[in-house]
This record gives structure tokens, C-alpha cells and sequence, in this order.
């Protein structure tokens, strides 16, 4: 699994990746990159932060710029903002949800979802 979240990053110029496994809630599941290790002890139940939307909307969410967001729309608020991360999306695929996280700025970009949702 860090094999083909590695090559999202480097395919789509993003500094990490995230795996959250599906069922009841987003739990991590494997990780590349700073922002992933220290996603690790996160778990979000579904409906609740951007993975546990995404798991329960089985869609996508795109945010350019998460340090412009109130921390009650996103949790991991603080952590992003230590770790220099922008832009995080997050996008269903089967068995769970992927997220990548930039410490660049990105507009949104659907070829690059549905790429990675083909990837996963």
C-alpha cells in the first residue's frame, strides 16, 4: 500500500498520502510522508472530519487551502498548520478513503480525483 500511495504523491506533486480504512469509521491504515506519520492516531467516525465525510458521502472533498478553515470544520487545524500543509483532499475509494496533503497551495483539480480513485 506505501508503494502505490508513494506513487500518487510523486504522479501528483503532493508531500503525503494517507490510506483510511472504510467499515464504521476512517482509521489509518498506511501512510507516506510527515503529515501521514502524524495522522496516525487519528480516527474520524463517519461525518466527521474531511476522511469520515468522505467515507460516509463516498465522494470527494478538495480543500486548496485548510489553514484558512475554522478548526471545527477541520480538525487536524493545528497539526496542518505545524507540518506547513495546504491543500488536502480526500476521495472514496473501495474499502476506505486516500487523502494526500500539499505544503503547496493546489486548486482543484477532478482529473487528478479521478485519477487517483482509479489508482486505489
Amino acid at each position: 500500500m506505501d508503494a502505490k500511495l508513494s506513487e500518487a504523491m510523486t504522479k501528483f506533486g503532493f508531500s503525503a498520502a494517507i490510506k483510511w480504512s472504510g467499515g464504521d469509521e476512517a482509521k489509518f491504515e498506511a501512510g507516506v510522508g510527515s503529515w501521514a506519520d502524524q495522522s496516525k492516531s487519528c480516527v474520524f467516525g463517519k461525518g466527521k472530519g474531511q476522511p469520515g465525510r468522505v467515507l460516509e458521502s463516498g465522494a470527494y472533498e478538495w480543500c486548496s487551502n485548510v489553514q484558512n478553515l475554522p478548526g471545527d470544520k477541520f480538525t487536524r487545524l493545528d497539526l496542518s498548520k505545524s507540518a506547513g500543509i495546504k491543500t488536502v483532499f480526500n476521495v472514496a475509494v473501495n474499502g476506505g478513503v486516500v487523502e494526500l496533503a500539499s505544503t503547496e497551495e493546489k486548486a482543484e483539480d477532478k482529473s487528478v480525483v479521478d485519477a487517483v480513485k482509479a489508482m486505489f
